[in-house]
């Protein structure tokens, strides 16, 4: 089955008031941390309210890349151990709850354009949280680490491009090109993308409103991570940098430079195809957010 069709069907069914179905959503992940650290091995460290994780392997890859100058240089870095990444982005069932638990305060960008038809607030659940500043993604990081009882954090650029590559050299984990039913990004019909061009026949293009999916509406790569194309940016830890001169190599988070900004990855939901790219960076204040800003969240093991 197509993955636009899967991102299709979870619309409608929210739109009509049904469980979206999600990649995960008939699994049940085993609450605390794995016994051994297996790449793949999916669990949450409570019930309910924690972030589904799945464990990374260790391992090396040459980040960044010549297409973009804040890519370069092209450096080789080499994660020692296994590390957990949440399964999918941090979603606005995960966010309401540390607001409800007065751990978290909810934001609306005044500025953000106002979507066609709206989800009622308790349909939304599955969307990945957006309007989120990195800041924001502090404090939640914060309540969440409390209540599990272990420390979350956000992702380290290098880990980052590495959960995103998935063992990949190419753009995309897809290969060197990315397709409308692999991420959810710009749905214009025709665009480039590095080499080779990648057209696609308006016909082919999924009828579906503008805006985020909800999380897993496509496959995941080969970590066993959802959206890491595209959907929402998503905040890391590491402080703005021009460009990888002087950049850690051990995969730990860039902790000097211009910390009052912060990097970003991923694209967003109407990024071109060379916004969303393995390699690609983006940065922004740590107090500003908008409607396409989110975040997904990580921990040592």
């Amino acid at each position: 089955m197509k993955h636009w069709v899967i991102a299709a069907r979870a619309a409608a069914a929210i739109g009509v008031g049904l469980a979206a179905p999600s990649a995960g959503a008939q699994e049940t992940a085993p609450v605390g941390p794995p016994a051994v650290s297996a790449p793949g091995q999916v669990f949450r460290d409570c019930a309910a309210i924690c972030p589904e994780m799945v464990v990374v392997p260790a391992g090396g890859f040459m980040m960044g890349s010549t297409l973009s100058s804040d890519s370069i240089p092209v450096h080789r870095v080499t994660l020692a151990k296994p590390f957990a990444v949440g399964r999918f982005e941090v979603t606005f069932a995960e966010w309401d709850a540390c607001v409800a638990d007065a751990g978290c305060i909810a934001a609306i960008d005044p500025d953000a354009p106002a979507p066609k038809k709206a989800a009622p607030l308790p349909k939304r659940d599955r969307y990945p949280v957006d309007n989120i500043s990195w800041n924001d993604a502090q404090q939640y990081l914060a309540w969440l680490s409390a209540k599990a009882g272990v420390p979350y954090r956000l992702l380290s650029e290098a880990e980052w491009e590495y959960a995103a590559r998935a063992g990949t050299t190419t753009p995309f984990n897809t290969g060197d090109v990315i397709a409308l039913d692999d991420a959810n990004f710009s749905r214009a019909p025709i665009f480039k993308t590095g080499t080779p061009a990648l057209i696609r026949d308006q016909r082919n293009v999924p009828a579906l409103p503008p805006g985020s999916f909800p999380v897993g509406s496509f496959a995941p790569n080969g970590f066993g991570l959802y959206d890491m194309h595209g959907n929402v940016a998503e905040w890391v830890q590491d402080c703005f940098n021009r460009n990888y001169k002087g950049a850690p190599t051990n995969g730990a988070a860039w902790t000097a430079g211009e910390c009052k900004r912060r990097q970003q990855r991923g694209g967003f939901f109407d990024s071109l195809p060379n916004a969303i790219r393995s390699d690609r960076r983006a940065n922004g204040n740590v107090d500003y957010y908008n409607s396409r800003h989110g975040f997904r969240v990580a921990r040592d093991l």
